[in-house]
């Protein structure tokens, strides 16, 4: 027995790491594959390649275009293409330094990007420097003159003396010695190196000593000025135009894009705008090159900041502010859902994980996704991340009974619900609703969750248009992964749904193929087996669920279930229905639970006497006082 066990634990470790082989996942870049950009983008590059060219000084293009449509992408191949050309293109993020102060890391960052390895020496000049005081105050020193201390010149007048007189004296003797060295009958070489070293000795003593000590009485005059930071808009303007002035000869015009103008506040976006249009635009040819601003940006969100910021409701007044502020415009255009499905598909590919590999998920991405290729791209490596997730835990051995392969579709409709509807689907988590099709608004009043009438539609909407793509239960969902309980019974989230659903009586008299089907699985479960692992999953599921409906057609499933295969659960499940039930707002649902089953199949097969009264007592209460007020209503109708 013990070899058997080590040989299937064995078994076990080979085949994980087997699995965990096979999957040679690869997540998606968002940058175009090979530099190649999709649906017809490479006509834009090449039509805002032309107009920047011929572009005249002071030319400010919006490129407009949804979210994730591509402006980005767009950007960065103009740059490419551009810098072939002699024109540096410097992209700007707004949304990265959205909280600093615009005009002074637009200035920092411009220098910083063409002064790097990307445009090199041959666009900008070494040894530019941006202003010190953009960022911070800085102290600067002025020279005015010199002072002579003449009482500290008189004070020192014996050292002074002493400094000069003595090197005078070996200059004089040198110069006399030289004399004698030239003389013919005492020529010597020797002699002659001597007295020179003699004289420039002399000479060096009394330099030295006024290098070094001449400071004392001879004083220059400096004055220290304080330079504040600069907040002057001209100043700012002046440093740009420093900036521009730096370009080499090389270049004539230059290109900025203001990049994810649309993702910062209202506010910000309006202060960047105006900045643009007013600070850093070249107004003559001082600036010597000539500068072409890009803002890609989605028109409708820029429209709704300009209103909230001007609280302004009129659209057209938004409309003509941006015709000056343009001055032309480039649509990036509406996709084709068939372009996007194509899109899906390739980049499912892409992860070279076969079970991703599905049209039906394609189409069940573009859905939700019909006209943004990026946040396609992050589903699915959203997707592949949860997909590996999952993978990992049933090798693990914590999952059990549950398909990849087969239930894929189910997991990206999940995902999609709790990225789409996230509100809504915390209600469910949190009220532990895990029927799908069981709207919110039968449990709960949606206005505690802050949860809309449109959103709430919108998901029904989403929810009906998906529903080929059943979820059985979110429990699995909510937590993937199973309890070890669960693990025993195939897909037994399978199980606890058609308990929930009060079919199970249909199951086991209906003869239609579809309740032949469901009858053929609880036959394969071999529940008679198993009902340690039944009974806990009864605990489980009773205690955390609280919404009385589902619990009581739980519990009639549930007896329909042990009466057709003849069972019984531990007493500790049958425990924990008496516990429920005999809550208040439980207790009142009881007429919905069938009479017989409850007494044959719950009560008297409870094996704790004790517990069996105690159950027998506050049903036949609750009993009684149900017919009471049944025959009181009769009578109040009659």
């Amino acid at each position: 027995m013990e070899l058997k066990e080590k040989f299937n634990k064995c078994l076990k470790k080979m085949n994980k790491l087997k699995n965990n082989d096979s999957i040679d996942f690869q997540f998606i870049s968002e940058k175009p594959k090979d530099g190649k950009l999709l649906f017809g983008h490479e006509e834009i590059v090449s039509t805002l390649e032309k107009v920047v060219i011929k572009s005249p000084e002071s030319f400010t293009i919006g490129l407009y275009g949804d979210w994730g449509s591509g402006k980005s992408s767009i950007a960065e191949t103009l740059q490419s293409n551009l810098k072939s050309q002699n024109i540096p293109l410097v992209i700007f993020d707004v949304w990265k330094h959205e909280g600093d102060a615009l005009r002074r890391t637009f200035l920092k960052d411009i220098d910083k990007k063409l002064s790097s390895n990307f445009f090199g020496k041959k666009y900008y000049k070494e040894g530019f420097k941006i202003e010190k005081n953009l960022e911070s105050d800085i102290n600067v020193e002025t020279k005015d003159g010199y002072d002579f201390k003449g009482k500290k010149l008189f004070k020192n007048f014996i050292v002074i003396a002493l400094f000069a007189i003595i090197p005078l004296i070996l200059v004089f003797s040198g110069l006399l010695g030289i004399g004698k060295v030239f003389s013919i009958e005492e020529f010597s070489f020797d002699s002659l190196i001597e007295k020179i070293v003699q004289i420039i000795g002399g000479l060096t003593i009394p330099v030295v000593f006024w290098l070094k000590f001449s400071n004392y009485f001879i004083i220059e005059r400096k004055t220290t000025l304080k330079k504040s930071r600069i907040q002057d808009p001209i100043e700012f303007e002046n440093s740009f135009r420093n900036i521009l002035g730096n370009l080499t000869g090389n270049v004539n015009k230059i290109v900025v894009v203001f990049d994810n103008l649309d993702r910062v506040n209202g506010k910000k976006a309006v202060e960047i705008i105006s900045t643009i249009k007013t600070f850093l635009e070249p107004v003559d040819k001082k600036n010597i090159k000539d500068v072409v601003f890009i803002i890609p940006c989605d028109s409708i969100a820029i429209k709704k900041h300009l209103a909230s910021t001007f609280s302004v409701n009129d659209n057209q007044y938004a409309d003509e502010f941006l015709r000056k502020f343009f001055n032309t415009i480039i649509w990036i255009p509406e996709f084709y859902s068939t372009e996007l499905q194509g899109l899906a598909s390739d980049k499912l590919k892409e992860t070279n994980v076969p079970d991703l590999d599905n049209i039906n998920l394609a189409a069940l991405i573009i859905i939700v996704f019909d006209q943004n290729p990026r946040q396609i791209i992050q589903f699915i490596n959203i997707l592949l991340a949860n997909y590996l997730l999952i993978n990992e835990r049933i090798n693990e051995g914590k999952i059990s009974g549950f398909s990849l392969e087969n239930n894929i579709t189910q997991l990206a409709k999940y995902l999609l619900l709790i990225q789409k509807f996230p509100s809504i689907m915390e209600v469910y988590k949190n009220e532990l609703i895990y029927d799908l099709n069981k709207d919110i608004d039968e449990f709960t009043d949606k206005k505690i969750y802050g949860i809309e009438s449109h959103s709430i539609e919108e998901f029904k909407e989403f929810r009906d248009l998906t529903s080929q793509w059943h979820i059985e239960s979110l429990d699995f969902y909510f937590k993937f992964r199973i309890t070890q309980f669960e693990a025993a019974f195939e897909n037994s989230t399978r199980l606890i749904s058609l308990l929930q659903s009060n079919r199970i009586k249909d199951i086991f008299k209906d003869s239609s193929d579809k309740e032949k089907k469901e009858r053929e699985y609880l036959d394969s479960l071999d529940i008679k087996t198993k009902t340690e692992e039944l009974s806990n999953i009864v605990k489980q599921k009773v205690n955390t669920n609280n919404y009385p409906l589902i619990v009581t057609q739980f519990i009639n499933g549930l007896l329909e279930l042990t009466k057709h295969y003849g069972i019984s659960l531990n007493d500790d499940a049958y425990r924990e229905i008496y516990h429920k039930l005999r809550k208040a707002v439980f207790k009142s649902e009881l007429y919905r639970i069938d009479i017989n089953n409850l007494i044959e199949e719950c009560i008297n097969k409870i094996n704790d006497t004790k517990l069996k009264a105690s159950f027998l007592n506050m049903a036949k209460k609750q009993w009684i006082i149900e017919f009471n007020n049944y025959h009181k209503k009769e009578n109040n109708e009659e």
